[in-house]
């Protein structure tokens, strides 16, 4: 079988391609730019082209699978369509492949790959063998975003366009449920109904659980109570919403309530309020795998975080530098917090890449409010993903510098990474925190500093 993907470097895709090739099927695939996980694919046997070409496609391929970042104008995806070659986007696929296992996703808006790479630790270390789908790089998965498992599978589901209402699951975990990618959604309650939709979808008598913290998931939650088809584990270091009044003893709904003390022991080597939360989602899952509550702790004890999730690149004159993918206020908010919560006496620098025209404007006035924790904000041009003309249009990155400078004193925006990189050797002094944050390719810069 050959099978092709459109978008090959993307990391959803990416793991995808690397489940077909530990099947020995043979991968192919396209980008338009080279980068580790490429490098990586074709050390492992894909065929990699960079750039989109018609020429790439084999016409004996079988199969294409593209990213939702790809146009439909591709020329690939064009040419595939022109012979009749079955295509499929990378989540309509997984959806076919979470048929296999007896898979567990884990769904919110925050804290996906984390708690996704947290439970695989776990399971790995405690010989359940999960295959896993991850939206970032993984140390437990030897520095990759997949690993090969045989019966039972952890997938990262995104929410955009209700793409993980494709697949397929046993049990869910629902982490969390803040608006986000309203550029699709249009509303807050239309993001909200897609986890709706998805949370009937585990299995008769399977597993949901919930985080009882959050209250959007609490009242999803309270109605999926009502039905009874699931056993519900639920998680949580407050009440949340009351849903007992749903609860049906008579259809033997198991509830559990997992205190903050139950990692109140643990010593996290990945620091602030949202990993403690991160871990206890993870307990809470492996706890439904049977995993006995002193070997998840040392699992998670064991855990040292992920690529661009708050990652420690290392010093350079004195100055510690991170990396993180934060892109959402909350998850600015939350990161800045934990470096604050280290390093209490340091000052923070954080260069933020904004991520989106859209989503800079829908969320101006909250990414505004975003930095408090740092000592100095510098802002670099917006990353285009997605976006439309009239996008374009409504926003740039000097009217976000101008809204944080009406929250907080220090912000400024440096157009170039260049620029960005002399101002800051300039600027930053020993004991100084670095870090570099956005979804796009900003890691460039944290990278370049050392």
């Amino acid at each position: 079988m050959k099978v092709h993907f459109v978008g090959i470097g993307g990391i959803g895709l990416s793991s995808l391609a690397r489940h077909f090739l530990s099947h020995k099927v043979e991968v192919s695939g396209s980008d338009m730019h080279q980068s580790v996980i490429t490098d990586a694919l074709q050390k492992d046997g894909a065929k990699i082209h960079i750039g989109h070409k018609v020429e790439n496609l084999d016409p004996k391929t079988e199969l294409v699978v593209f990213s939702d970042a790809i146009p439909a104008q591709n020329p690939e995806l064009k040419k595939a369509k022109e012979l009749k070659i079955k295509t499929k986007s990378y989540f309509e696929q997984l959806g076919q492949v979470s048929k296999n296992f007896a898979t567990t996703i884990i769904a919110g808006t925050h804290g996906k790959s984390t708690t996704t790479a947290m439970l695989a630790q776990i399971l790995v270390e405690n010989d359940k063998d999960p295959a896993v789908f991850l939206g970032t790089l993984s140390n437990v998965l030897d520095g990759k975003n997949y690993r090969a498992g045989e019966k039972i599978a952890l997938i990262e589901a995104c929410e955009y366009r209700e793409n993980f209402l494709h697949l397929y699951p046993q049990n869910i975990l629902l982490l969390n449920a803040e608006p986000e990618h309203l550029d699709f959604f249009k509303t807050d309650d239309r993001y909200f109904d897609a986890f709706w939709k998805l949370a009937p979808k585990g299995q008769e008598g399977a597993f949901v659980i919930a985080n009882l913290d959050d209250l959007n998931i609490g009242s999803i939650v309270a109605r999926l109570a009502a039905d009874a088809k699931h056993q519900i584990v639920t998680y949580g270091t407050q009440e949340g919403v009351d849903f007992r009044s749903n609860y049906r003893q008579e259809k033997k709904l198991l509830i559990y309530n997992l205190a903050d003390e139950l990692i109140s022991e643990i010593t996290l080597q990945v620091p602030g309020w949202h990993n403690r939360q991160n871990a206890l989602a993870a307990f809470a899952a492996a706890t439904t795998f049977g995993v006995d509550k002193e070997s998840i702790k040392k699992s998670l004890e064991n855990f040292s975080g992920t690529w661009r999730r708050l990652e420690n690149k290392g010093e350079k004159d004195g100055i510690t530098i991170f990396d993180d993918y934060a892109h959402h206020p909350t998850e600015i908010k939350a990161s800045l917090a934990a470096l604050k919560e280290s390093f209490p006496d340091k000052k923070i620098f954080s260069v933020f890449q904004p991520h989106q025209f859209s989503r800079t404007h829908l969320f101006l006035d909250e990414l505004a409010k975003s930095f408090n924790d740092a000592h100095e904000v510098i802002v670099t041009e917006i990353y285009q993903s997605r976006d439309k003309k009239e996008d374009l249009e409504k926003v740039s990155a000097t009217n976000l510098v101008e809204a944080i400078k009406r929250e907080k004193s220090t912000a400024r925006l440096i157009d170039s990474f260049a620029a960005t990189l002399e101002y800051l050797k300039k600027e930053l002094k020993k004991g100084d925190i670095l870090v570099t944050m956005g979804a796009g390719n900003i890691y460039e810069v944290a990278e370049r500093f050392k």
